[in-house]
């Protein structure tokens, strides 16, 4: 599912297709544009249209999908479909009519807003909108929106979404290491799940410069939960250490301390963390 979310957009064909499962989604596309309706609101049925043109993708793809994921040829698949989809709220699709050109669609919670600069675009216009309304659709927040902003310098794709790995607390405590064969064998070559591998590219990254959104409740959870602090040296790859409230002198080594210390301290993107830095990529 990770893999679905993470690689998904890849799952797209390059062009425009031909086949029996896209032409229904762009033909209810233009005859949407070409009523004078701004605001659509979607229901299961036209949902359908696009749930089942990515399905039909996701199996074509399942093999460059599961080879991105666990290593060339190491699981095949007979079958991959997504099926039984269900929304727990309405989505609208927003038709913003004689938008200015350079107009970006957006997504909010429960809607779609395409700016329509003329009455009719072309066909290829049409896939992009197509492309983004059911990423929305399968993905809405998991991940980010179809077109995020790119950073060229980022060896994550911005907006991915993090994996927390279960052994997440020995993949903290043998990252150096981890980083020494990289460098000997090359990311690509560690034999590492592309989950894990994201994971720890996140983690080499690190930055402590600016406080998380959890800031806060990292601090009230070292000191209602932990009764201490994780701390971190200034090394390029810093060493995190426990020190206990009740003697703040006393320094232990996070691999010398109880799995109630080591297993807040890896840093979390989605739920409150002791590591008080902030992930490369999305916010």
């Amino acid at each position: 599912m990770w893999g679905i979310v993470a690689l998904g957009r890849n799952l797209f064909p390059p062009r425009r297709p031909q086949n029996q499962f896209y032409q229904p989604c762009e033909k209810w596309l233009l005859e949407k544009i070409a009523s004078s309706q701004e605001t659509i609101t979607l229901d299961l049925e036209d949902i359908e249209l696009f749930i089942r043109w990515f399905s039909e993708n996701l199996h074509a793809k399942r093999g460059k999908l599961y080879d991105t994921l666990f290593g060339k040829g190491k699981i095949q698949l007979g079958k991959l479909y997504l099926e039984n989809y269900c929304r727990e709220s309405n989505l609208e699709l927003r038709l913003e009519k004689n938008a200015s050109f350079n107009s970006r669609y957006s997504s909010g919670k429960d809607y779609v807003r395409f700016p329509l600069s003329s009455t009719k675009p072309d066909a290829s216009e049409v896939y992009r909108m197509a492309q983004y309304f059911t990423w929305k659709i399968v993905i809405d927040d998991l991940g980010a929106p179809l077109y995020p902003p790119q950073n060229a310098l980022s060896t994550v794709p911005s907006g991915e979404t993090l994996y927390l790995l279960a052994a997440r607390t020995g993949f903290t405590l043998m990252r150096k290491m981890l980083a020494s064969a990289a460098f000997t064998m090359g990311g690509e070559a560690m034999p590492l799940l592309l989950p894990a591998r994201r994971f720890m590219q996140r983690f080499l990254n690190l930055s402590f410069e600016e406080k998380s959104r959890y800031a806060d409740f990292a601090d009230m959870l070292e000191s209602r939960v932990l009764l201490g602090q994780v701390r971190w040296n200034d090394a390029p790859l810093p060493d995190y250490s426990y020190f206990p409230m009740k003697n703040p002198d006393v320094r232990l080594p996070l691999w010398l301390t109880s799995s109630l210390v080591k297993k807040p301290s890896p840093p979390k993107r989605y739920r409150p963390f002791i590591l008080r830095g902030k992930f490369p990529g999305r916010g």
